[in-house]
């Protein structure tokens, strides 16, 4: 169990291609997760509205600047 409370955006994956062929990964922001007190799992946290399918990935925020 850790003391940090770490917060992590969720994001949602889409594959495109660019202009010159390459094959990228656009993220959007679709919520957010929290570590559970028991340091086993998360909390998630998705506004009403928000229709998920596909690729969903979390990612570890690592500033304040990154939620904006």
């Amino acid at each position: 169990m850790t003391s940090e409370n770490k917060t992590y955006d969720i994001l949602s994956v889409e594959d495109y291609t660019d202009k010159n062929g390459e094959v990228k990964s656009r993220f959007t922001r679709v919520g957010v997760a929290f570590d559970n007190k028991d340091g086993n799992g998360q909390s998630l946290i998705i506004p009403a509205g928000i229709s998920l399918s596909g690729r969903i990935t979390t990612k570890l925020r690592t500033s304040k600047e990154d939620a904006e």
